[in-house]
């Protein structure tokens, strides 16, 4: 994976079992939080690489380089959007997580807009990418499988950004039993399951939407 690894960087970061050489000027400009992360307090003196102060993060080492990446190149999320690049739901979903997690504000806005391409708030912008008939997504810039869904409304959640959760939710609502109790696999290979209250959500949203379908009909 590696993406990030500067030959004269004078810290590494580990996330999982993947190592990435930085430098903490850089980091700490975009990000008061990896800052304070990266003071040497936060290195314990025994873990050392190449002669170098060792950081070990909670994050996901797939979590951490796309957030790094855009820590290094602040050019690198306009440019992909000028050059109509499909971006994965997975991307955007770290963007979020670690965005939100490190304060940095920009990619928090960046990771915005790819959710609301996936859950927008008219439903005219709705039919036009989301098939009622197979349940499947179609959006020339973004890569969704319903399933993710489930990731969507974990990353939601903490985050406070509940404008977004109505779509996720209704999408997560017609999931079948098979795929919300044992949950999903994650780009990095975590799991990802809803939570208790949020399954509640999408079986009394199942319920719902099965008493509307003659209604549905009837006025179709």
């Amino acid at each position: 994976m590696r993406k990030v690894w500067y030959a004269d960087g004078n810290m590494v970061v580990v996330a999982e079992n993947t190592a990435f050489r930085l430098h903490k000027s850089v980091a700490a400009l975009q990000s008061k939080n990896l800052g304070r992360i990266f003071q040497p307090t936060n290195s314990a003196p025994e873990d050392m690489f190449g002669g170098l102060p060792v950081v070990r993060m909670p994050d996901t080492a797939y979590d951490i380089e796309q957030f790094l990446v855009v820590v290094y190149d602040s050019g690198y999320v306009e440019r992909e959007r000028n050059i109509h690049t499909v971006v994965d739901f997975a991307v955007f979903a770290a963007w979020l997580r670690d965005g939100h997690k490190y304060q940095l504000q920009a990619l928090v806005l960046e990771a915005k807009r790819g959710f609301r391409s996936i859950f927008p708030m008219d439903l005219s912008t709705w039919t036009r990418y989301h098939f009622e008939f197979d349940g499947s997504f179609s959006h020339p810039r973004v890569r969704f499988g319903t399933t993710q869904a489930i990731e969507a409304i974990n990353v939601i959640r903490p985050t406070g950004k509940v404008h977004l959760l109505p779509g996720a939710l209704y999408t997560c609502a017609q999931l079948p039993p098979s795929v919300l109790f044992p949950g999903i696999t994650r780009a990095d290979g975590s799991l990802e399951m809803p939570s208790s209250a949020d399954l509640q959500l999408c079986f009394k949203m199942k319920e719902r939407l099965r008493a509307a379908e003659p209604q549905i009909a009837v006025r179709t």
